[in-house]
């Protein structure tokens, strides 16, 4: 029996499984809503990963084959998905949200099933039952209300939180249209600068650089005020059966369409999020220390705070440009939180492990019934969201199918 159990614990299966696990649970610590702490319950691995923190010395010596491929994982989603939220955020897709949700539920059943057992897996007396659903309860209502409150609170200014990388930002346009080649038909150089020469606070100073090809720039309006606007037209020789748009590095910034005069026209206005900012150093340490109280504490989404602050995209940011100036401080303040409360999260499981789990379920309950998106901006999306929640709701349940076969016992 010996020899069959050192091959699964050596399985390059295995090892590749936790890496995919290890990568679903630093996507999870990034995608708002969802928390890490959850994933690494729903995997198995969150009481480990809680000694390890106690710990780290003696539990890295004794499962250093479970740990070193899921801190890979959790390296590569953290990194990986901060650069896809980065991206995803500029146009506050629901898809991914739905995904999650869909994820997440598909394991609800089994993280209910191991709440109603004791830590050696012995059935529950009554009153542990009793118990078991009052803490279930208990850690919905409170983490469901915490929620809430962020997402019907003020939003905060950024500002506050960051800090530019530069005053100014350069922007490269190009015109295309709907043909096969994908050839620009013009471009504009543009420069996007915070403050004006009265030295106004907030102020934006917009400068267009010369265009290219068949765009015609209009005046600047609103020049150091805090929101300037570009208009720009197109020639009237250019075919009017084809559409145009105009893309900023591969991203389409908009369609040029008919005005009241009959001309096809667009107009690009900017504000200071169109600057490179970043989170300033107290603020990245301060997010690390928010964001590690998700890895402790399953069920908690760090994510919805930062989002309230108005810090969240440009932490996504930072982190998918891999700027350590932001990730140091940032994975410092995670650390710092997983080593004060690891330990006690650790002694209450194994002391009191069907109330801790039974809160874990209200937390995950509570965080996954907030990510559910409810606001769609078509049927199309709508049924899309529908059909990716379905999608994560399998993928769960097929996930941990194939972790059963490749795990050990």
């Amino acid at each position: 029996m010996t020899q069959p159990d050192s091959r699964a614990k050596n399985s390059p299966l295995l090892f590749l499984y936790r890496i995919l696990q290890g990568a679903l649970i630093g996507g999870g610590a990034i995608l708002p809503g969802v928390s890490g702490g959850v994933l690494a319950v729903v995997f198995g691995i969150y009481q480990p990963m809680m000694a390890f923190l106690a710990r780290p010395v003696s539990t890295f010596k004794k499962q250093w084959r479970l740990f070193v491929p899921i801190i890979l994982g959790v390296g590569l989603g953290f990194w990986g998905f901060a650069k896809l939220m980065g991206w995803m955020f500029r146009d506050d897709s629901p898809i991914p949200l739905a995904l999650f949700a869909g994820l997440i539920l598909g394991t609800l059943p089994q993280l209910y099933r191991n709440s109603r057992r004791g830590n050696e897996g012995q059935p529950l007396n009554a009153r542990e039952k009793r118990n078991n659903h009052l803490s279930i309860l208990i850690a919905f209502m409170l983490l469901i209300s915490l929620l809430l409150f962020l997402q019907t609170g003020a939003r905060m200014d950024y500002t506050r939180f960051t800090e530019l990388k530069s005053n100014e930002i350069r922007l490269e346009y190009s015109l295309r249209g709907n043909d096969q080649t994908g050839e620009a038909l013009g471009g504009l150089s543009l420069r996007l600068a915070m403050g004006d020469l009265a030295g106004a606070p907030g102020a934006l100073t917009l400068i267009p650089g010369e265009a290219q090809g068949a765009l015609l720039p209009g005046a600047v309006e609103g020049d150091g005020g805090p929101a300037p606007a570009i208009s720009l037209s197109l020639p009237e020789d250019l075919p009017q059966d084809a559409v145009y748009t105009l893309y900023l590095d591969d991203e389409p910034a908009g369609q040029f369409e008919e005005d009241a005069s009959g001309a096809r026209a667009l107009r690009l206005q900017f504000d200071k999020s169109h600057l490179d900012w970043r989170p300033t150093l107290f603020w990245s340490l301060v997010s690390g220390i928010i964001w590690g109280f998700s890895l402790v504490v399953p069920g908690l989404s760090s994510s919805a705070l930062l989002i309230f602050m108005g810090v969240y995209k440009y932490l996504m940011h930072s982190v998918g440009a891999l700027d350590f100036g932001v990730i140091i401080p940032l994975l410092s303040g995670i650390a710092l939180v997983a080593f004060l409360f690891a330990r006690m999260v650790d002694r209450l499981f194994d002391r009191h492990y069907s109330l801790a789990s039974g809160a874990v379920v209200g937390l995950v309950t509570a965080s996954t019934l907030v990510i559910i998106p409810r606001q769609f901006s078509s049927l199309p999306e709508a049924l899309l969201c529908l059909l990716m929640g379905a999608l994560g709701f399998v993928a769960a349940y097929f996930l941990g199918k194939w972790g059963e076969t490749v795990k050990p016992d």
